[in-house]
C-alpha cells in the first residue's frame, strides 16, 4: 500500500528530531528573545549609573564619528576621477560635497554638538587637545565649502592628477588597503561599537579601541611619507591646492579617529567588566531513599529527587521524569525556577523483591523549558534494598 505524502513528512521531521536533538542556539547563532532580554538585564544591573551615562554617551558619540568618517570619505571621492580632470566640476563637486556635510552635520544629524558634548562630559585624560582636533576637522570642511574663494581657476591640473594618483597608488601598495575601504570600513566598525556601548558591553569595546588606535596609528606615518610629502614635491597647480586640501582633511581624520580611541581606553579602563550570565541549566543535584526501618516486599518508600537551575537566569517550567525498575516511570510538572533555585520533589515507590534498584531522574523531560546545556539532565542512582525476611 503508498504510504500517504502527509505521513512520509511526519516521519521525516521524527526522524530529524531523533538526529538532532534541540540546541541551545537558533540556527543563526541567536539566543530566543526572552533569554536575550534577561541577559541584557543581568549585564545592565552590574553597570553602575555613571558608566551608563558614560557609555549611552559613547554611543552616540561614535554614531558621530560615523558620520565624520563618512564625510571624510565623500570628500575624499571627489578627487578620485578620471585622468581628465575639468577645473569647474572639481571645484563645484567638492564645493556642493561640503556645503552637504556641514548642512547634514550641524542641522539633520547633531554630529558637532554630540561629539563636542560628549568630549567635555567624558571626563578624558587629553580631552581639550581632541576637542581642537576635531574643530580642526569641522573648520577643514568649512573651508573646502568656499574652495573656490582661494583656488585660482587658470592652470590645468591633469599632469598634478597623475602625479597624485601614482603616489596614492604607492600608498595604498605599501599599506594593502585602500584608502575608501579604509573609511568605509570606519564607519561600519564605528556603527558596530556604538551598539556595543549602548549594550553595555564593556569587554568587547576596550579589545575594539585597542587595536583601532594602533590600526590609525600605524596609517598615519606612511600616508605623511608616501602620499603627502611627495604631493607636495609636485609642480604648483590649482589641482594641487586642491589635492592638498582633501588629503590634509584625511591626514587630520585618521589622527582624530586614532586618538580618539585612545582616549575611550583609557576612559574604558576605568570601567568594569560586566559578567556574562550563566544561561539557564536545570541538573539532577540528588536521588536519595527515605524508608522505614523494618523493610518487607509490599513496603512503600520514597525517592527524593533533587533539581537545581544552575544558572544566572530564571527558567522557565519543565517536567522532571523518574525511570525505575520494570515499567516504573513518573512525571511531574515542576514549577519556573528562579536562578540558583533548588526543587525537591517526592515520589512512592512499592518494593516487589530485594536487592539492587536502580532510579534514573531526568530533569527537562522532553525539553520543554529552554537550556544553554541539555547533556547534564540525566542522573542514575543504584540502591541496594536488604528485606526484612533475608537475615
Amino acid at each position: 500500500m503508498k504510504v500517504p505524502k502527509l505521513y512520509n513528512g511526519v516521519a521525516f521531521l521524527i526522524i530529524l528530531s531523533l538526529l538532532f536533538p534541540k540546541q541551545a542556539l537558533s540556527i543563526d547563532g541567536r539566543l530566543p528573545k526572552r533569554i536575550e532580554k534577561a541577559k541584557d538585564k543581568f549585564i545592565k544591573c552590574q553597570v553602575s549609573p555613571s558608566d551608563k551615562i558614560f557609555l549611552n554617551r559613547l554611543s552616540l558619540a561614535l554614531k558621530a564619528q560615523s558620520q565624520l568618517n563618512e564625510a571624510t570619505l565623500a570628500l575624499f571621492q571627489t578627487i578620485s576621477v578620471g585622468k581628465d580632470v575639468p577645473l569647474d566640476s572639481t571645484i563645484k563637486d567638492i564645493e556642493k560635497t561640503a556645503s552637504g556635510v556641514m548642512r547634514d552635520m550641524i542641522r539633520y544629524h547633531r554630529t558637532k554638538r554630540i561629539m563636542e558634548i560628549f568630549i567635555r562630559k567624558a571626563d578624558l585624560p587629553n580631552g581639550k587637545y581632541l576637542a581642537e582636533q576635531f574643530q580642526d576637522i569641522i573648520n577643514t570642511y568649512a573651508s573646502m565649502r568656499d574652495i573656490s574663494n582661494y583656488i585660482k581657476k587658470d592652470i590645468h591640473g591633469a599632469g598634478t592628477h597623475h602625479h597624485y594618483q601614482v603616489y596614492l597608488r604607492s600608498f595604498e601598495e605599501n599599506m594593502g588597503v585602500y584608502v575608501n575601504d579604509i573609511l568605509r570600513e570606519a564607519m561600519e566598525k564605528y556603527k558596530h561599537a556604538a551598539r556595543l556601548a549602548k549594550e553595555y558591553n564593556v569587554e568587547e569595546l576596550q579589545d575594539f579601541f585597542m587595536k583601532d588606535t594602533a590600526y590609525f596609528t600605524e596609517l598615519t606615518d606612511p600616508l605623511q611619507i608616501l602620499l603627502i610629502g611627495k604631493m607636495q614635491e609636485a609642480s604648483h597647480t590649482w589641482y594641487k591646492q586642491v589635492v592638498m586640501k582633501v588629503l590634509g582633511l584625511l591626514q587630520k581624520q585618521f589622527q582624530f579617529n586614532s586618538e580618539f580611541s585612545e582616549e575611550i581606553t583609557d576612559r574604558l579602563l576605568s570601567v568594569p567588566v560586566p559578567q556574562e550570565p550563566q544561561l539557564p541549566d536545570l541538573r539532577v543535584v540528588s536521588i536519595n531513599v527515605t524508608a522505614p526501618h523494618t523493610i518487607r516486599v509490599g513496603t512503600r518508600i520514597t525517592i527524593v529527587t533533587e533539581i537545581e537551575n544552575d544558572s544566572d537566569l530564571k527558567i522557565t517550567s519543565s517536567i522532571l521524569a523518574l525511570i525505575g525498575p520494570k515499567d516504573f516511570k513518573k512525571h511531574k510538572r515542576i514549577p519556573a525556577l528562579l536562578p540558583h533555585q533548588t526543587y525537591k520533589v517526592k515520589w512512592k515507590y512499592v518494593l516487589r523483591s530485594p536487592w539492587e534498584k536502580t532510579f534514573m531522574a531526568i530533569a527537562n523531560y522532553k525539553n520543554k523549558a529552554w537550556e544553554g546545556n541539555y547533556n547534564n539532565n540525566r542522573t542514575s542512582r543504584t540502591f541496594d534494598f536488604l528485606l526484612d525476611e533475608d537475615y
